[in-house]
């Protein structure tokens, strides 16, 4: 079973990479992050795009150009998923 971590990101550059890094160590493997920035004005967007430039299989990144709050973020992310879960595979 593929376990699909989404994570919400509006200013957090300070605590991103402990985030991000966190879930990478995990003991399971089977699972992948959608990092949802919701149009963060700190450098969160630039720390999102090296991961997913370093991890480009496990990591997908979605830039939304307006602040909508977390819950929409959440939602995007969930949208995202289902749209290309159910697709057969990502577009990054």
């Amino acid at each position: 079973m593929k376990i699909h971590c989404v994570i919400p990101v509006y200013n957090t550059q300070r605590y991103l990479r402990q985030c991000i890094d966190s879930v990478l160590r995990q003991t399971y493997h089977n699972f992948d992050i959608i990092l949802v920035n919701d149009a963060s004005t700190d450098k969160s967007r630039d720390i999102c795009l090296s991961y997913q430039n370093k991890y480009p299989e496990k990591i997908h990144f979605i830039d939304k150009a307006q602040n909508e709050g977390v819950d929409k973020a959440r939602f995007t992310g969930l949208r995202f998923l289902t749209e290309n879960y159910n697709s057969g595979g990502y577009s990054s």
